[in-house]
């Protein structure tokens, strides 16, 4: 195998120095553009793929020093024994299958200004095998999507992206939709080719090429925005036979200057789809290669100005694309802009560098579709998207740490949601009544899901609540799918007790074994109710869990506690034993400004309050625990030791009131009295 690859690279040498080009250690290089002094790297000599490369920034030929700013196709394919790369500054493009099959090649140095990455360049490297499953990033370049993605799912690249590699998502049918953010420079050669699924493509202003058949096959792509700066290479959208309208940003100057390639749009029927264009920039289109086959032509007025008083961003309003850039909130005042378009509104693309939108700002923009959100969001306040109704589907970029109430309440439209991992919660009322949500993805950094936050949902059948959440707020899956097809008792779901279905429990409550949570209201006024029994397990019991459950009369709260919301137990009017297996040492760990008012509206001279041995004084010093007069530890020294041999002429009964006929160790009420078993 060596050999052949060897006669290969001494083939192409020869090729190489029969063009006038040269060698200079071991590396051969080609003349790009000799007024410049550019060269590309061609290809290595026998021995120069061996080991750790460091590719010069420049090289001297003929006395003339000469930039190294590409590397050519296959230059390196097959250097088994190539370790590792360092490529210099002055690169701009590597072409495809440049370190195809180095199978050693595990360590890679790209400069951050390098956008345009062929396809297959790192294929079979040990660099590659070495990466996780998703999204590959290597420098500022999406490389490739490894493995397969499933079905409708939107991609949103990370924030500093500048190119897009080509075959990055090569024939990924699960791909229903891209949010390419502003800052990408180059999409790669045949970078989407056979994504069917994809819907809408917005191409940014900061795209200056899209690549060769970059999009070709892309048969299920409706809706179309071209950037302002953007240059096709042959094919691009080629066999995208499905596309019904294109907005152009093109002007027509830069019409004039891109109007070589060839078949861009081929096998579209032109008759059928709507391309709209600047004012005044028609005549030029329709001379172009590119265009002059688009038989529906409107021209478009742009509409643009502040986003608010104080605001450093701005707005344009071009067809029915809604542009924000800048570096601020969409609005810093308390007025809308561009409210009396907002019927006209049907894309919204927020450019990268805006950090926050603003309170209401696309509220009732009813014919709104599309939202591309870039990574430099990081806050989305409150109503931002509300009665949205024609929203399909949404991506919460990672970059979002904060958002606001019913952000996209009433969106009746929307389908699908991916909430990004730099969220912590889902706020009240996120996706209250978005009737059509069928799909939601919870990262595993949420902690607190917001009251009402998907209440109304009714096509939502699946939940998935993750095991980081420890608080769920009151009526968060009311009327959603999955609760109307719960049959009536306790409602469970991923460890959580969420509350009931039908009557409310009666008598004592027993909550099963596995359950690591008690939901926000889940049993309040449950007067039917008389004693509760958390199992160990259980770290989150939420604000009013058990409120208003006048008839309780014993509580016992298990040692794994470590979050009682607020008013969880307020108004336990016939409370007269509550149980805490908390240790002392735990206390303090439990939100004291929440547990405050836990036990708040009764009389706690009435109850008896059980602790763990040695754990009383700390009890009796910690806010809302100290309320309570009557503080027993449970070692004994405050219950006479009772061996029980035999039950009495009124039975054995533990705290529940529930008959003990062989108790085993721990408190029980024998004639009246409470005894310790050992």
């Amino acid at each position: 195998m060596r050999k052949i690859l060897t006669t290969v690279l001494l083939l192409l040498c020869a090729m190489v120095v029969g063009a006038q080009n040269f060698k200079v250690d071991n590396l051969y290089y080609r003349v790009i553009d000799s007024a410049n002094r550019t060269v590309e790297l061609v290809a290595c000599g026998s021995g120069a793929g061996i080991g750790n490369v460091v590719i010069p920034g420049s090289v001297i030929y003929n006395e003339v020093d000469y930039k190294v700013t590409e590397i050519g196709y296959g230059a390196f394919q097959g250097c088994e024994e190539l370790t590792g790369i360092v490529i210099p500054d002055a690169v701009t493009r590597i072409y495809g299958s440049a370190f195809l099959n180095c199978t050693a090649l595990a360590e890679i140095e790209i400069p951050v200004t390098l956008s345009d990455i062929g396809y297959s360049v790192f294929e079979n490297t040990a660099w590659y095998e070495a990466q996780p499953e998703g999204e590959v990033y290597i420098g500022n370049v999406f490389y490739k999507y490894k493995g397969t993605i499933p079905d409708n799912t939107t991609l949103c690249l990370r924030q500093g992206t500048i190119g897009v590699a080509g075959h990055a998502l090569l024939q990924q049918m699960g791909l229903a939709g891209i949010v390419i953010p502003s800052g990408v420079k180059t999409i790669g050669y045949m970078a989407f080719y056979g994504c069917s699924s994809l819907k809408e493509v917005v191409v940014p202003n900061s795209v200056t090429n899209i690549c060769g058949y970059a999009f070709d096959s892309c048969t299920g792509i409706k809706s179309l925005v071209i950037g302002e700066n953007v240059t096709f290479d042959d094919g691009a959208f080629c066999n995208c036979t499905s596309i019904e309208r294109i907005v152009s940003l093109l002007s027509a100057d830069k019409v004039k200057s891109n109007n070589l390639a060839n078949d861009v749009f081929g096998w579209l029927k032109k008759s059928t789809c709507t391309l709209y264009l600047p004012q005044g920039a028609k005549e030029v289109y329709a001379s172009s290669r590119v265009w002059r086959d688009f038989v529906n032509v409107e021209e478009y007025e742009t509409y643009s100005g502040r986003c608010g008083y104080y605001s450093q961003s701005q707005w344009a309003l071009t067809a029915d694309v809604l542009t924000i850039s800048g570096w601020d909130s969409t609005n810093g005042y308390n007025n809308i802009p561009w409210e009396k378009y907002k019927d006209d509104i049907r894309i919204v693309v927020i450019e990268n560098g805006v950090n926050a939108i603003g309170d209401n700002a696309f509220e009732n923009c009813r014919n709104l579709k599309n939202v591309i959100l870039p990574n430099s969001v990081t806050s989305i306040r409150d109503y931002a998207f509300q009665n949205c109704a024609g929203l399909i589907s949404v991506v919460i970029p990672n970059s979002v740490k904060t958002i606001g109430r019913g952000v996209f309440s009433n969106c009746s439209g929307l389908k699908s949601a991916v909430i990004g991992n730099g969220l912590t919660e889902i706020c009240d009322g996120m996706f209250a009544n978005c009737k059509n949500l069928e799909s939601v993805m919870i990262p595993n950094t949420i902690t607190r899901i917001g009251s009402y936050a998907f209440d109304g949902c009714t096509a939502l059948v699946d939940i998935a609540i993750p095991s980081s959440v420890v608080n769920i707020l009151e009526c968060a899956f009311r009327n959603t799918g999955w609760h109307n097809k719960q049959a009536d008792g306790l409602l469970y779901q991923d460890g959580w007790l969420i509350g009931y279905k039908g009557d409310g429990p009666k008598g004592d409550l027993v909550v099963a074994d596995g359950t690591v949570g008690i939901a926000s209201d889940a049993f309040n006024s449950c007067s039917a109710i008389t004693s509760v029994k958390i199992p160990e397990g259980v770290k989150s019991v939420c604000g009013y869990a058990f409120a208003y459950c006048r008839n309780i009369a014993s509580i016992e709260i298990p040692s794994t506690v470590e979050y009682i919301g607020w008013c969880a137990f307020i108004y336990p009017e016939s409370l007269v034993s509550l149980t805490s297996h908390i240790p002392a040492e735990k206390l303090f760990e439990i939100p004291l400004d929440d547990f405050k008012g836990v036990f708040y509206g009764y009389d706690k001279s009435g109850c008896t309050l059980y602790v763990p041995a040695g754990a009383r004084d700390v009890y009796a010093s910690t806010d809302g625990w100290s309320e309570f007069v009557n503080i027993v530890e449970l070692n004994g020294s405050d219950i006479k030791d009772v061996v029980v041999e035999a039950a009495g002429e009124n039975g054995v009964y533990d705290l529940f009131g529930r008959r003990a006929d062989a108790p085993s160790k721990g408190i029980y009420i024998v004639n009246g009295k409470k005894v310790l078993v050992k």
